[in-house]
């Protein structure tokens, strides 16, 4: 991606970005760490877009699945296992069960795995 593309779609969705986020989790500073996330994202990996809304889309799918992790880990960390609805880049709903560890130096760490029992496997 060129750098004038790039900054020109900071430009037009930053503010787009920024309010689906603070509505999302209501926090100023949660939602600046996703949007920076979500541009720095862009900037690495940016598909083909097709379209001003296919930019739009994706972008906020990328904050949401962000807000929906950071989220599952704050509840994961109270010791729980969390299963949570996200959403791919395909545009499927999958169930994944996330599971909270610890190592022997106390170190924790998550994994997550898709439901079993889920049709999109």
């Amino acid at each position: 991606m060129e750098q004038s593309e790039y900054a020109g779609i900071v430009e037009n969705y930053l503010d787009t970005v920024y309010r689906a986020a603070l509505s999302f989790c209501g926090n100023v500073q949660d939602a600046e760490d996703v949007v920076q996330n979500t541009f720095l994202k862009l900037f690495l990996k940016a598909p083909a877009f097709q379209s001003e809304e296919h930019i739009r889309r994706w972008l906020l799918r990328v904050a949401v699945l962000l807000l929906m992790f950071s989220n599952v880990i704050a509840y994961a960390a109270t010791g729980r296992t969390w299963i949570s609805t996200v959403i791919l880049p395909d545009g499927q709903e999958r169930e994944v069960l996330l599971e909270e560890h610890y190592d022997e130096d106390g170190s924790r760490y998550f994994t997550g795995r898709f439901q079993k029992d889920d049709p999109g496997r």
